[in-house]
């Protein structure tokens, strides 16, 4: 396991943060830093999940607005409650999940035909359950929607995948570097005790 030093960690992580912010970073990124033909399609990238995440967004406010549980939640059910609304309601929330979740869409049938699921199959699966268990209480089954659930998961999901796209492109292999929090634990931790005993905590 690689030792990471504690102020190497949160330095990257801090990094990590600011770059989603810095104007500086997508006008690098769109530079095509890094190699142009593998800059371009880095670029591309970026670019189409920063598109669906703000347009998933735009179409998250309604859905918010009008699922029940937030209305009961905030006690505006009869001012924006109306016949058919649970209509509109499917309808937004099937644009988010096919436009915002159309990535983890692909990439479950990418992982599953290299026969090597991970994070992509892990979200294609918790968004397709429930928007299709949803989708079956909207047209008559007893039960609860998750629409509202549904779209904000996307929504972070698209944040992440755009986070790390920049990451990617502005400083290759800082992912990896980083190694996601688990590479950068230390093997061992150990503190200094009264009468300079040493307690091994893992």
């Amino acid at each position: 396991m690689k030792l990471t030093k504690p102020a190497t960690l949160v330095e990257s992580c801090f990094i990590r943060a600011l770059l989603l912010f810095l104007p500086a970073a997508e006008s690098y990124r769109m530079q095509g830093h890094g190699g142009h033909r593998g800059g371009d399609h880095h670029a591309h990238m970026v670019a189409d999940f920063k598109k669906r995440f703000w347009i998933s967004i735009a179409a998250t406010i309604p859905i918010l607005i009008l699922s029940p549980m937030i209305q009961a939640f905030l006690g505006f059910k009869q001012a924006f409650g109306f016949p058919g609304d649970m209509y509109v309601l499917w309808a937004l929330a099937s644009f988010v999940f096919v436009y915002g979740g159309w990535p983890f869409l692909k990439g479950l049938f990418d992982e599953l035909g290299e026969k090597h699921p991970g994070m992509m199959t892990l979200i294609a699966v918790a968004i397709t359950t429930a928007y299709a268990y949803s989708s079956v209480v909207v047209f008559g089954l007893a039960g609860k929607v998750f629409f509202w659930e549904l779209a904000t998961l996307i929504d972070l999901m698209l944040l992440g995948r755009w986070f790390e796209m920049i990451v990617s492109v502005v400083m290759p292999g800082m992912p990896q570097t980083i190694g996601f929090g688990i590479d950068s634990m230390p093997a061992t931790c150990s503190r200094k005790m009264q009468y300079s005993w040493i307690e091994s905590l893992w």
